[in-house]
């Protein structure tokens, strides 16, 4: 998945990251697609983010300025709260060793 560099905090003593609001409007196939692929990592399926800087943090949409091209992150937990979920990272890996199903 493709996330923000800013949009992480810490939610109790663990980092997470922003993934989606609760309730997408459902007529965005973007939004769709992210809803989709949380499903999937709620059921276990693994998940590796990509991090990406903004040109311009108070855009929308957001245009991808620059993006990790060594490294994605492991991730962990999923959680809702305040009305967004929310995934827990975890560990850096190099995109090498990350094994394509």
């Amino acid at each position: 998945l493709r996330v923000w560099q800013d949009g992480t905090k810490k939610i109790n003593g663990k980092r997470y990251i922003w993934i989606s609001v609760e309730n997408p409007l459902g007529n965005d196939l973007g939004e769709n697609e992210r809803m989709d692929h949380l499903k999937l990592v709620q059921a276990g399926h693994p998940c590796y983010l990509v991090m990406c800087q903004a040109v311009d943090t108070s855009a929308a949409p957001r245009a991808i300025q620059s993006f990790n091209r060594n490294e994605v992150f492991e991730t962990g937990d999923t959680i809702l709260d305040d009305g967004h979920y929310w995934i827990e990272i975890r560990g850096r890996v190099n995109v090498r060793e990350v094994a394509c199903a």
